[in-house]
Parts: C-alpha cells; sequence; structure tokens
C-alpha cells in the first residue's frame, strides 16, 4: 500500500524519479556519437563528466573521435577531456582519428597535445595560421622548439601544409607526447610531398609509432592502399617484413585493409607471406577469412602461397 500511495503522489506532482548517473553518462555518449553539439554543451553544463565510461564501455572523446564529430571533440576539450583515456576495448582518440582517417579530429588533438606541452599565445597564433592556408605562418624556428616542433611539424603534416613540412622537415625524429610520428602521420593520410621531404631529411622509414599497434610508416599506408608511399618507403630501405604489436606484417595489413594492389606491390618486394600474426594468421588465411577473392587468388598464385 505505501509503495501504490508513493507511486500515486509522482504521477499527481508529474514528476520521476532522477536519472541514474550511467544513464546520463550513455546520453552524453550518444550525443557525441552523434555529434549532437547542443546536447553535449546540456549535459556537460550538469557536471557530467567528459571523461565519463557510460555502462557499455564507450566514451564521449572515442566516440566522437571514432565518427569524426569534430565540433563535439573540440566541445569535449574544451571541456578538459583526457584524450589519453581507453574506452573499454582499450582505444583512446587518437587510435580512432588515425583508424579512421578524419584528418580534422588528428589536427585537433594534435593542438590540444601542444596545450599540454606549454604552448605559448605565440605558439597557438603558429598553429592557427598553419590552419588557415591562406595565412602565411610565422618562421616556425622563431616559435616552436624541442617537443613543440616535432607537433608543429605533425599539425602540418596532417594539414597538408606541404611548404611547412618542407622547412621543419628536420624535426621528424623529435619525440612528442602523441606517440604518432610525422612519417607515419604522412602515410597515413597519402601526403606524397610530406613523406618524400621527411625523407630527404633522414627520417627513419621503420620507426614504429608510440600508439597502441607499434606500426611503421609502410603499414600505416596499407590503410588506404598508398601505392606510391609504399614504393618511396621501400626504396628508402623499410624492412617489409617489420612486425607490428601483435606480430603483423605490412602485408597483413594490407589484407586486412582489402588493398590489393598495396599487397601486390609487397609482394613484389619480397615480402613474406608465411609469417602468422599472433593469432596464428598468414595473410593468406586473413585473406580467406574476410574472403576477399582477389587478394586470395594473388596471395596463392605467389611463391609460398597455400593452396
Amino acid at each position: 500500500m505505501r509503495r501504490l500511495l508513493v507511486v500515486l503522489v509522482l504521477v499527481a506532482c508529474d514528476t520521476s524519479p532522477t536519472a541514474a548517473p550511467g544513464s546520463r553518462a550513455q546520453d552524453l555518449v550518444a550525443a557525441a556519437r552523434a555529434g549532437d553539439t547542443a546536447s553535449v554543451a546540456m549535459l556537460l553544463a550538469e557536471d557530467i563528466s567528459p571523461d565519463t565510461m557510460a555502462p557499455d564501455g564507450t566514451r564521449p572523446l572515442t566516440e566522437a573521435a571514432r565518427n569524426s564529430r569534430v565540433a563535439v571533440a573540440r566541445q569535449l576539450l574544451a571541456a578538459d577531456a583526457r584524450p589519453d583515456l581507453r574506452d573499454s576495448a582499450g582505444y583512446a582518440a587518437w587510435d580512432y582519428a588515425i583508424e579512421t582517417g578524419s584528418a580534422k579530429v588528428a589536427a585537433l588533438l594534435t593542438w590540444q597535445a601542444a596545450q599540454v606541452a606549454g604552448a605559448s599565445p605565440q605558439v597557438n597564433s603558429w598553429f592557427a595560421a598553419v590552419a588557415d592556408s591562406a595565412t602565411v605562418a610565422p618562421r616556425w624556428d622563431r616559435v616552436l622548439d624541442g617537443e613543440l616542433q616535432s607537433l608543429g611539424l605533425l599539425y602540418a603534416v596532417v594539414l597538408d601544409r606541404r611548404d611547412i613540412v618542407s622547412a621543419m622537415r628536420h624535426g621528424g625524429g623529435i619525440p612528442n607526447r602523441t606517440g604518432i610520428t610525422p612519417l607515419a602521420m604522412a602515410a597515413r593520410f597519402g601526403a606524397t610531398s610530406s613523406v618524400i621531404a621527411l625523407l630527404q631529411a633522414g627520417a627513419n622509414p621503420d620507426r614504429a609509432t608510440g600508439d597502441r599497434w607499434k606500426s611503421t610508416p609502410l603499414m600505416e599506408a596499407a590503410r588506404d592502399g598508398h601505392v606510391e608511399i609504399g614504393t618511396r618507403l621501400l626504396r628508402a630501405g623499410a624492412r617489409i617484413d617489420h612486425p607490428d604489436v601483435a606480430g603483423g606484417t605490412a602485408l597483413h595489413w594490407a589484407v586486412r585493409a582489402g588493398q590489393t594492389p598495396y599487397a601486390e606491390l609487397l609482394l613484389d618486394g619480397g615480402a613474406d607471406q608465411s609469417i602468422r600474426d599472433w593469432e596464428g594468421e598468414t595473410p593468406l588465411d586473413l585473406a580467406r577469412r574476410i574472403h576477399h577473392a582477389d587478394l586470395i587468388t594473388l596471395l596463392a598464385s605467389r611463391r609460398g602461397g597455400r593452396r
């Protein structure tokens, strides 16, 4: 009877129980995923943490990055969301930006990294000028040094500012907190002129990223099948069978991405297709698992192929 009275009072007063924290966290993640900036602003105003993890294991910033929601990612970063936090699948915002090929999100995360690295107003003005293709950026050597030079170069690569990359190319070996190298980023986003400039400056074609995959530029170029970039990396001495963190090679990456011409480039270059990743799969095993007929035919017809 007492429970019935409570229900009747709630109905009479037109009220409802307060939403559980997990529900509001899920609302914020859903809004970030959909690119709903108004709802994101409202939920952040309710003090829902931008770093919250929803019951399904997702986070607002990782979902914004995974779905290329640039405006939402900017809102969350302005609310002090941490780009290094991972979702339950083990992915951080950077991982999704690179995996999905979202140059705008990658650029935003690079600029945010510069803030954390102590960017001054002059540094921010330089980044703003680089973002505006119609603006001539101040000379980088008067503004950037150390890690900020590396982040500035990474930013120029993502935005394909070839003039700036060419001028800054010798900074490609300086580490930065993102763990991403300018050469790997140029290979990922198909910035051929940047790849050329960085290789001419002596960039290591085998230097792996510091993210979850520990990928080489040759692997990153495989994502979208940038054959010309792959060719230049091989000519620069890239190790064709260099393994990633899971034991996969660039050939595994090309097969997983369904990039037949890139796989053919690697095979022509002597890639060893007998190598198994940590799941025990060769590239041919992988091609069969994803039912990619062209790749199955290509791999099986080459030396080492198994029928």
